[in-house]
């Protein structure tokens, strides 16, 4: 039987955010998308809807987690049915927004906001026009940006519960890009259960595939490098000695680094290398960066960029240190030579695993460190035209194959 054309296409993902990783990966698929579906409506609409803040997997009785969960999803579908469609994002409107990312004083204006609505049932009222809108669809396209972690148990809920509504309301789903860290039991059931349902299913690493397994998913996944290194943006002239550090504040804090890292950039200096304070979300990394710059020479770069002016300045430098996924996949996409570093967790290494490139990726939680990455660094260095040429290689690589894997495996629903 010919499959049913599909017509609307929706994509729920994080667009008003001040992290610009979370802004080009959104583009990256956004774009995909309408490369996929060119005769179709693709919109895209921001995760994250208020009525959802009041579950959590409090909620949910750990001795029949399915039954709990169809419940929460029950109550969604419960909501009347006579409501006017949210508005979609598209094209004009999502340029407008990524221009520049969201300030903390926006994101944290929409948290407040978010209770306020729930209190008053202004939330509800929101969500039965979303649930109006996933009604016109005939693909709903879910990007959690990696938030399938171990400590985003309520986000990650939220996420289900959004596919598990559309999959109910008859729409083919997808859910793409995440990295699968959940150690939650009751978790773990009720996204298996999601994941196995939909449609289709691309994790960004080999890790979060097995995972997903072992703990009982059974849905043939596709394994792809991270989109966002789809992103293109305009090169810049390159300034000689330039170095771009960027570091995950929390975990840099959570693990006791400060002082290596403060170190680090001395050394650095040192070195002879004019040391900038970069990252993609600058809200969380900035106040750490404002004590470094008040001991050594770095500067900070501004929070204020859009992802693609963001990814420019990063192509002025010769090297990047990054713990951000997202600083690095920008980076490489220009062909700036990336030291990498894993702070907690496996997406670092799944993407340079996935990108192809034989590149260290420094384990921050190993004593030495921050040796490593000075000898990795100056190994990127030694030949700077031929590391990038490598990375334009690998780049070219991974970006034919996600088109050549996924335009096909969208074409097929």
């Amino acid at each position: 039987m010919r499959p049913k054309q599909i017509n609307n296409v929706l994509l729920i993902t994080r667009v008003r955010t001040g992290n610009q990783g979370n802004q080009c990966l959104s583009m990256a698929w956004y774009e995909l998308l309408r490369k996929a579906f060119p005769q179709g409506q693709v919109g895209m609409i921001e995760r994250g809807a208020a009525y959802l803040g009041q579950f959590g997997i409090s909620d949910v009785d750990p001795a029949a987690p399915i039954d709990g969960f169809e419940r929460l999803v029950d109550a969604a579908l419960a909501l009347p049915l006579d409501a006017k469609p949210s508005p979609l994002h598209h094209k004009s409107v999502i340029d407008a927004i990524v221009s520049q990312p969201a300030s903390r004083k926006f994101v944290t204006r929409l948290t407040r906001a978010g209770r306020v609505h729930r209190a008053l049932g202004i939330a509800a009222k929101g969500y039965a026009r979303r649930i109006a809108l996933f009604r016109q669809m005939d693909l709903v396209v879910v990007n959690p940006a990696g938030e399938f972690s171990g400590s985003s148990l309520d986000v990650a809920l939220a996420y289900l519960i959004e596919v598990r509504v559309a999959q109910r309301l008859g729409c083919k789903t997808a859910l793409v890009n995440p990295s699968f860290e959940i150690e939650n039991a009751v978790l773990q059931k009720i996204a298996t259960y999601v994941l196995d349902h939909a449609d289709l299913l691309e994790f960004r690493d080999d890790q979060s595939r097995l995972h997903y397994v072992a703990v009982g998913g059974k849905k043939a996944a596709i394994v792809l490098p991270d989109a966002a290194i789809l992103t293109s943006a305009p090169i810049a002239e390159r300034e000689p000695m330039a170095l771009a550090v960027s570091i995950n504040a929390l975990h840099a804090e959570k693990l006791r680094q400060v002082p290596v890292w403060e170190a680090l950039l001395q050394r650095l200096e040192a070195s002879g290398y004019s040391v900038t304070l970069v990252s993609n979300e600058m809200m969380t990394d900035g106040p750490l960066y404002e004590r470094f710059a008040g001991v050594t020479k770095a500067r900070v770069a501004r929070g204020d960029l859009g992802y693609i002016d963001y990814a420019t300045m990063l192509a002025s430098f010769d090297a990047v240190i990054t713990s951000r996924l997202h600083t690095g996949v920008l980076a490489l996409t220009s062909g700036v030579p990336v030291v990498p570093l894993e702070p907690s967790t496996f997406k670092m290494n799944g993407f340079f695993r996935h990108l192809g490139l034989e590149v260290e990726v420094v384990e921050t939680a190993t004593a030495g460190w921050d040796v490593a990455v000075e000898r990795q660094l100056a190994a990127l260095l030694a030949d700077r035209a031929a590391t990038s040429a490598t990375i334009i290689e690998a780049r070219d690589r991974a970006r034919a194959r996600i088109e050549a894997t996924l335009l096909p495996a969208f074409a097929e629903l």
